[in-house]
This record gives C-alpha cells, sequence and structure tokens, in this order.
C-alpha cells in the first residue's frame, strides 16, 4: 500500500514539473518568436516601401 501511495505522488511531482518545463519551452519559444517577428518587421516595411516606389 506504502508503495502505490509514494508512486502516485512520484507521478504527480513528476507532472508538475514537466507541466514547469513544458511551459517554460512555451514561454521561451514564444519569446524567440517574437524577437523574429521584431527583426522582420523593419525588412517588411523597406520591402513595402520598395515595392510602393517601384509601382508609382
Amino acid at each position: 500500500m506504502g508503495v502505490t501511495v509514494s508512486l502516485s505522488a512520484f507521478c504527480r511531482d513528476l507532472l508538475e514539473e514537466l507541466m514547469k518545463l513544458h511551459a517554460f519551452f512555451a514561454w521561451s519559444r514564444a519569446r524567440s518568436v517574437t524577437s523574429e517577428l521584431r527583426n522582420v518587421t523593419p525588412k517588411i516595411s523597406s520591402w513595402n516601401r520598395l515595392l510602393s516606389y517601384n509601382l508609382h
């Protein structure tokens, strides 16, 4: 009986740690995506300027 209780507690702790890890990875991925977007946005606006300049 004691083994199953400790096992379920261990599984619960493991799940908690996995959720924390998952949240951290999701957060870091979101951060990298936003920084990439920040790098790409000026390029897109300069492309738009070039396109509109060439169209006129």
